[in-house]
């Protein structure tokens, strides 16, 4: 997201060249999804270059490759895998292993899940994002799951979407979120020392803010228990998510002052013509 282009000369510095666009996000925000790394593994150069960007304690969460996750469900992707995790390995230290499944992934798969998930280096966190409706409604499919990643000592990643479906869409880009994202409860129990939230809103800043204050004190209390939380904020069209990010952590600051602000971020530039 570091390339958005509603980001750049409003969050960002327009005239960036693309190499130094992450570094100038890691001074608005100190984590960040890894979406693309779904579709493709990047080079190894290329990771290189994001870790030079980026300070150590900034967060990657890094989805997995869709091959692995969604085509072959964990069946013979050993080549694959150790592809990626070659890649990745200059952001090791600061990375998370996110695999997100697909809605027909079910109860029934979890042992693969779980063998899956244990053959994966232990020494980086892993988190599950699953969205079959069975594991937020039926509370055995729910016990199996958190067993499966308690196994594997991986996180939980709730996607919260309460708020966008609490209301019929009103602009174009909501609409397009009603008819692709998933419409589940929210789930605010935390699993490991690290959890991951996702939330999404709606377009309108002030309903997105309104919205996500059950989070402000559950992400308190994890901190006050020693935990280290990572939350990521979107809108339907992401154009402030950035400006939102830093407000919810503000937000969470008011109940833990002792929580480190984000970084100032760099100045940008009034747009000219010449």
């Amino acid at each position: 997201m570091w390339t958005h282009q509603a980001w750049q000369g409003r969050f960002l510095p327009s005239a960036l060249p693309a190499g130094r666009r992450l570094g100038a996000y890691a001074r608005l925000c100190n984590a960040v999804e890894g979406n693309t790394t779904f579709y493709a593994t990047p080079t190894r150069a290329t990771v290189a270059g994001w870790a030079a960007q980026t300070d150590p304690n900034f967060r990657f969460v890094l989805k997995l490759p869709r091959s692995a996750t969604h085509e072959r469900r964990f069946v013979g992707v050993e080549t694959e895998m150790r592809a990626f995790l070659d890649a990745i390995e200059p952001i090791a230290e600061r990375a998370v292993l996110w695999t997100q499944l697909p809605r027909s992934f079910g109860p029934p798969a979890l042992d693969a899940l779980g063998r899956f998930l244990r053959r994966l280096p232990p020494d980086i966190p892993r988190a599950v994002e699953v969205r079959d409706p069975v594991f937020f409604t039926d509370a055995s499919a729910a016990s199996r799951l958190e067993t499966t990643l308690a196994g594997a000592n991986a996180e939980w990643v709730p996607f919260d979407t309460t708020l966008l479906f609490a209301a019929p869409p009103t602009s174009e880009a909501e609409h397009e979120a009603w008819q692709q994202k998933p419409r589940l409860p929210r789930r605010t129990r935390a699993l490991t020392d690290r959890p991951i939230v996702r939330y999404l809103g709606r377009d309108s800043v002030d309903e997105t803010a309104a919205g996500w204050q059950p989070w402000t004190t559950v992400v308190a209390d994890w901190l006050r228990e020693g935990r280290s939380p990572t939350v990521f904020l979107h809108t339907p069209d992401n154009r402030d998510a950035p400006m939102l990010a830093r407000r919810f952590h503000d937000d969470v600051r008011t109940l833990v002052p002792d929580l480190d602000p984000l970084p100032e971020p760099e100045p940008v530039e009034p747009a000219t013509l010449f």
